[in-house]
């Protein structure tokens, strides 16, 4: 494993390398595939939050336009007026470090500027020019994911390293150092469920470019793919799956099931750091 470095975020830094950090997954959205609807409601969104920290969560995630293959986009006013309630009551969930699931420098200048320190962009920074940007004037922490549109073109592991290479250099071009930078391979975006597979492979290769890796593979269809379990039931996996990237090498993990997946990297930390 790489030694130890940290994770700068705004005003907060984060350690890597040590033990693994775990993201928690908050959606207020109606239509993600996991929990669409579940957390429209800021109370139920905040207890959940809540809960989430308890179980060892490190940073939360919120996403207000779902990712999911498919998705209608969602214009930046819609994220905005669901993220409004939410950002007027950070501080009633104690601790947290939050993160904005975003590729949008609209609604990431918003969510900066209450309070959040990381930006998560599927994109990479590759969709929308201004967002690299905004999070260089934050000095904000993001995450750099691979995707691509169209599944199954073959040579996946050169051109993930080419397009995270491109998110490397538009970061360095806004002058985002990188210690702000986790990159993800992207598992479940533009790929089949055998790319998926190659995908979380990958981990190795992306490690020995010094870049410290993000994995989210959490209820994904790779699992489903697996083991035959509807998405409701793949928690089981998914804290298998969290785990094996951590002995590929990852740092951070990115899930709906906190304790399941906060046990389990714990043994893989026991193991392999």
């Amino acid at each position: 494993m790489p030694a130890p470095s940290l994770w700068r975020a705004g005003g907060t830094v984060l350690a890597l390398g040590s033990a693994t950090l775990v993201m928690g997954i908050l959606n207020v959205t109606p239509d993600s595939f996991s929990d669409g609807g579940c957390y429209l409601d800021v109370d139920q969104a905040l207890a959940h939050a809540r809960r989430m920290m308890a179980a060892g969560a490190g940073v939360i995630d919120v996403g207000a336009e779902s990712t999911r293959p498919g998705a209608t986009p969602v214009p930046a006013a819609v994220q905005l007026a669901r993220l409004g309630p939410l950002f007027e009551r950070l501080d009633e969930v104690a601790g947290a470090v939050w993160s904005i699931d975003t590729t949008s420098a609209e609604v990431a200048e918003a969510a900066l500027g209450k309070g959040f320190q990381i930006v998560n962009d599927v994109w990479g920074l590759q969709q929308d020019p201004a967002l690299a940007g905004v999070v260089a004037s934050h000095r904000a922490g993001v995450v750099l994911m691979h995707n691509r549109k169209v599944e199954n073109q073959g040579q996946l592991k050169e051109e993930i390293v080419r397009f995270l290479t491109t998110s490397q250099e538009i970061a360095a071009r806004a002058g985002i150092a990188p210690e702000q930078t986790v990159v993800d391979p992207g598992v479940g975006f533009g790929k089949t469920a055998e790319e998926s597979i190659e995908a979380l492979r990958l981990i190795p290769a992306l490690v020995e470019r010094g870049w410290r890796v993000l994995v989210g593979v959490s209820r994904k269809r790779v699992l489903g793919y697996l083991t035959g379990r509807p998405v409701g039931e793949r928690a089981q996996a998914t804290a298998v799956a969290s785990a094996l990237a951590v002995a590929l090498g990852a740092d951070v993990v990115r899930v709906h099931d906190v304790q399941e997946v906060v046990e389990a990297v714990a043994v893989a930390d026991r193991l392999v750091r």
